[in-house]
């Protein structure tokens, strides 16, 4: 049976498409630097839960938590200048934001944020 070199050329042209298509879709095209310390904060503005307030994790089960006042109307910006000053304690140690996510709760809302030093 002879395969004709039409379909030979088609089969290589999928197979070259399908490694590439594999190899690119699981691999970031910003650039990475082999040691680049990443660091998860977590918000958790939800009243009922015991540990609201913003939890950062360094690794190596180091982590810190900063809490919020209660969840009343009088420490509403006392809670946002909570989060502001610490995302601005991050920045001034290096670090810079990668990604964010938030979703809500049952009665609240938490909100992550991943950041690198670069």
């Amino acid at each position: 049976m002879k395969i004709s070199r039409t379909a030979i050329y088609l089969l290589s042209f999928l197979v070259g498409g399908s490694i590439a298509l594999n190899l690119l879709a699981f691999k970031s095209n910003e650039p990475v630097a082999e040691h680049e310390p990443v660091i998860m904060m977590e918000i958790y503005e939800i009243p009922a839960y015991h540990g609201k307030g913003i939890h950062i994790y360094y690794g190596n089960g180091d982590f810190e938590i900063i809490p919020f006042k209660p969840f009343k109307e009088e420490n509403q910006e006392k809670n946002g200048d909570i989060i502001v000053t610490t995302l601005n304690r991050l920045a001034r140690e290096g670090y810079k934001i990668k990604f964010t996510s938030s979703g809500l709760s049952n009665s609240g809302m938490i909100t992550k944020i991943f950041l690198y030093k670069s």
